[in-house]
């Protein structure tokens, strides 16, 4: 038999690619060689979040990590900026959107750490 995953929208963030919202500041961030990594305590235990994975809200607010492949095979944007910000989330959302070295510096040394 197969089964279709129900559709939900979920809340999410690429880890050093964008800022971090207020459900996730309660996450216990670090660096490990100049890049931003993070510890969560999901439903299945300690996980790892690195640089460039996608840390999820579930639809009970639980939190884990996803790999930005999976992420990307698994889920799509939901629209509802305007067109301009839509296509620059849509770019980062499809890896298109490396941060030049300067925005990576400022986005580590912005990061809090707990």
């Amino acid at each position: 038999m197969q089964y279709r995953k129900k559709p939900v929208v979920i809340e999410a963030f690429r880890l050093g690619f964008e800022k971090i919202p207020a459900w996730a500041e309660h996450l216990k961030f670090g660096h490990i060689h100049g890049v931003v990594d993070c510890l969560i305590d999901t439903l299945e235990g300690s996980m790892i979040a690195s640089h460039g994975d996608w840390i999820i809200r579930g639809v009970k607010g639980e939190l884990y990590p996803c790999k930005a492949d999976i992420f990307s095979a698994t889920y799509d944007f939901v629209d509802n900026r305007s067109e301009r910000a839509a296509k620059e989330v849509s770019q980062r959302f499809h890896g298109e959107n490396d941060l030049r070295d300067s925005d990576k510096q400022n986005q580590i040394q912005g990061s809090p750490t707990k």
